[in-house]
């Protein structure tokens, strides 16, 4: 299980945008105590999700170039 600083480094994000994450639901998390804990399978899933598709290749413009 990771913190939700754990979390902001791995995304290399702040702490304040993967606190919001969690508490949104963006990534799924477990309340244990007082603390938010994200498993390391629900961040690989999160990351699956949201990885980027390849940049479709642009057409070539016709005509003169600017």
């Amino acid at each position: 299980m990771l913190t939700v600083k754990q979390v902001a480094e791995r995304l290399s994000i702040s702490k304040s945008l993967a606190y919001r994450m969690v508490r949104t639901g963006e990534i799924p998390s477990y309340r244990i105590a007082n603390c938010r804990r994200v498993s390391e399978e629900e961040l690989q899933k999160y990351l699956d999700r949201s990885q980027t598709q390849s940049v479709v290749e642009m057409p070539k413009a016709k005509g003169k170039h600017f």
